[in-house]
């Protein structure tokens, strides 16, 4: 058994990793590319999509407090429902954000390379790797430093999204703020299944439980605040997507209308700092899941040694190749859309997991994580069905993996 990791980040830091990880990728990628394929349908399905995730979260957030061990939902579904939940878990949950944090670095490097003209597919791939392999350096420093460098991302991120949010409500403000039809109920839930994925980053707190201080107390609150906060912001960038008829376009292309080229540098420069937050909050996260399952010896306990700095770099870097390998199929739709559902997959186990909770132990009525169960299955049948094969595909392939080692042992 590895040693434990310390505690080292309060309720300040845990709002931050949150936000950190969760206003990124999303609001500057995800939202611009559910809406082309959703349309107006996009403004409903982001209140669906927060309140699922609210739901999600408490039962994250109860499960943390009652088992504050880094792993997340590989840990709660080892100890409250069964080992094979557990280990499900934990692939599904390597796979949504492996896939979600090479969206991320994908989504950067597009940013970063259009702005100078450069639009090849090779080179938005080669720049997106550098970044992973950066990043994952800088995850190596530490939690402390790690979370140090997040706030100043978060806090860029966040003040180029208000400019934007002020300036484009200012021009784009009508009687009408709200549309008269919101679409099909087919393109509502597939939108509501496609934003969902944006809003989990809140799970990175629930993740790092081990390291936060008093978790009991301040991971409920810290993924509360975070949740909100996401909600009111996305759907505020949706509307803005929605009325000036910039889906699938960057949020860059909104800006040009009415900022300005100065004012485009700012949304730049914070679309820049939130997907590297994103994918910092990525490799941070996913490095506690491996460190999780190296420790139980469902992938060589190797993964499961910390360095003198109390820091799993071997996991680290196990997940940056893993990360990597994903940025190399260059499509952020693709990864996206399969992040989607092994995400949904994910949080069902941890719902289910939540309601196998002692009473003395539950914070929040069980209705919640019914609801956040019923929610994420009942989303997943709405992603694209070859993707719900692929992932269903990497889900069997890890199970057999798994029982062939213990044939083997």
């Amino acid at each position: 058994m590895s040693r434990a990791l310390t505690k080292k980040v309060g309720l300040f830091g845990a709002v931050f990793l949150g936000l950190g990880s969760i206003v990124g990728t999303g609001v500057f990628v995800g939202i611009s590319q559910t809406a082309n394929i959703v349309g107006v349908s996009i403004l409903p399905a982001v209140i669906i999509a927060g309140a699922l995730a609210i739901c999600n979260g408490l039962s994250s957030a109860q499960l943390a407090g009652a088992h504050p061990v880094s792993g997340g939902t590989y840990e709660y579904g080892y100890q409250f429902i069964s080992p094979l939940f557990g280990y499900v878990a934990g692939c599904t949950f390597l796979l949504a954000k492996s896939a979600s944090a090479a969206t991320a670095a994908l989504g950067a490097s597009s940013y970063l390379l259009s702005s100078t003209g450069v639009v090849d597919g090779g080179a938005v791939r080669i720049g997106a790797l550098v970044l992973v392999l950066v990043l994952g350096c800088a995850v190596t420093q530490g939690i402390r430093r790690t979370t140090t460098i997040n706030v100043l991302l978060v806090t860029v991120t966040f003040t180029a999204l208000i400019a934007l949010i002020v300036y484009g409500i200012g021009r784009y403000w009508r009687s009408d703020f709200l549309p008269h039809s919101f679409g099909t109920k087919e393109s509502l839930f597939e939108g509501a299944a496609l934003m969902f994925v944006a809003f989990t980053g809140y799970g990175r707190i629930a993740t790092l439980g081990e390291e936060i201080e008093n978790p009991k107390r301040n991971i409920p609150i810290a993924i509360a605040v975070t949740l909100l906060i996401a909600v009111v912001l996305y759907f505020l960038v949706a509307w803005l997507v929605v009325y000036s008829g910039a889906a699938g376009a960057p949020l860059t292309s909104i800006a040009e209308n009415y900022l300005g080229a100065a004012g485009t540098k700012v949304v730049m420069v914070g679309a820049l700092t939130a997907m590297v937050g994103v994918l910092l909050n990525l490799i941070l996260g996913l490095s506690r899941v491996a460190l999780a399952m190296g420790r139980r010896s469902d992938i060589p306990s190797y993964f499961s040694e910390l360095s003198n700095e109390d820091s799993p770099d071997r996991s680290i870097w196990l997940m940056t190749v893993v990360v990597g390998l994903f940025v190399s199929v260059g499509d952020m739709g693709l990864t996206w859309s399969f992040s989607a559902h092994s995400v949904l997959i994910y949080y069902s186990i941890t719902n289910l997991a939540a309601l196998r909770l002692e009473k003395v132990d539950r914070q929040f009525p069980r209705i919640v994580s019914f609801l956040g169960l019923f929610g994420c299955l009942g989303l997943s049948v709405f992603i694209d069905r070859y993707v719900a094969l692929a992932s269903a595909f990497f889900i069997a392939l890890a199970l057999l993996i798994r029982g062939i080692r213990n044939a083997q042992s």
